[in-house]
């Protein structure tokens, strides 16, 4: 707005100075009819005559009749144009400059993505000396159809074992890893053997239970689920049982004796036919997490669950 002040300004003090020469009148004028302006602007060009010079004036007359010397008013505003300049330059010299935002930094290629920590399979190697059979092996026992693994321990099922007269009645089988170092040549070699130590089956054994569905180890405690179990008159409701390790040695003597007994059995609170409560069991502390792939909650057939207990705690 102010450049487009100063320019008609300087517009009409060209015409006034080159479009009125040579003029006698004193007030001859130029006024805008029409514009920007919400006033009425003139220029009048005025001679003073002495004796040497002749010199014109550019006014401006505004609405209310009174007049600007235009020449004057650019005078007076370049003058304090060149005050503030001279401000602003004893400022910069008295506090060392004015504060200017710091450049933004280059553009830099970005950086490539970390590289995935190594996965804790990829280091593994097979132990080829070392392959774990049931001591009664029998055909489709499907040994091996779940594995839990704490410590030197490990518990696999085997879900159609015959034992106790019940077809696929199922069972776990409970090893313990036991290692020995020998000297051979002035080396030392550990041997690994895995000897089973006990076999597990369900206090209430059934044909086609399937107990051994799932496992789980965590310290001294075995879940183990049974999907095809009839309780509660719900056919293949399922249920998981709870197993305990005690060990203790007979007369202060080394040998140590270890039995594992059956503590409990869980059910699904809302039980009912077909959910295969116990298909899948995880253990951690002192909580289970126990799965009913085909629980029908929210009314959608199937849609499955996974109910969560939690041990209380020892009196």
């Amino acid at each position: 707005m102010k450049k487009t002040f100063v320019l008609l300004l300087l517009l009409l003090l060209l015409f006034a100075t080159f479009g009125t020469h040579g003029q006698e009148d004193d007030a001859s004028s130029i006024c805008a009819a029409e514009g920007e302006w919400k006033t009425n602007l003139c220029a009048k060009s005025i001679d003073f005559y002495g004796d040497f010079m002749s010199q014109k004036k550019l006014l401006v007359v505004q609405e209310d009749g009174s007049t600007i010397d235009i020449v004057e008013r650019i005078t007076t505003l370049l003058a304090e144009n060149l005050e503030l300049k001279n401000r602003l330059a004893a400022v910069e010299s008295t506090h060392g400059g004015f504060f200017k935002p710091p450049s933004p930094p280059p553009s830099l290629p970005p950086s490539p993505p970390p590289s995935p920590p190594p996965l804790f399979l990829q280091t593994m190697l097979e132990d080829t000396s070392v392959k774990i059979y049931a001591s009664d092996a029998a055909a489709d026992d499907l040994f091996g159809h779940s594995v839990s693994l704490y410590g030197d321990t490990a518990l696999i099922g085997a879900i159609y074992d015959d034992d106790n007269l019940q077809t696929d009645s199922g069972s776990v089988y409970v090893f313990t890893r036991i290692s020995s170092s020998s000297s051979n040549d002035g080396s030392s070699v550990i041997t690994t053997t895995w000897e089973q130590q006990t076999k597990l089956y369900a206090s209430d054994a059934a044909a086609d239970d399937r107990f051994g569905q799932s496992v789980s180890l965590y310290g001294d405690t075995a879940l183990i689920g049974a999907v095809y179990d009839d309780d509660n008159g719900l056919s293949n409701s399922g249920s998981v049982y709870v197993f305990t390790r005690t060990s203790s040695s007979n007369d202060g003597s080394s040998v140590i004796t270890t039995t594992w007994e059956q503590q409990t059995k869980l059910y699904a609170s809302d039980a009912a036919a077909d959910d295969r409560f116990g298909q899948s069991v995880s253990l951690y502390g002192d909580t289970a997490l126990i799965g009913a792939i085909l629980d029908d909650d929210n009314e959608l057939s199937n849609s499955g669950s996974v109910y969560v207990f939690k041990a209380p705690p020892p009196s």
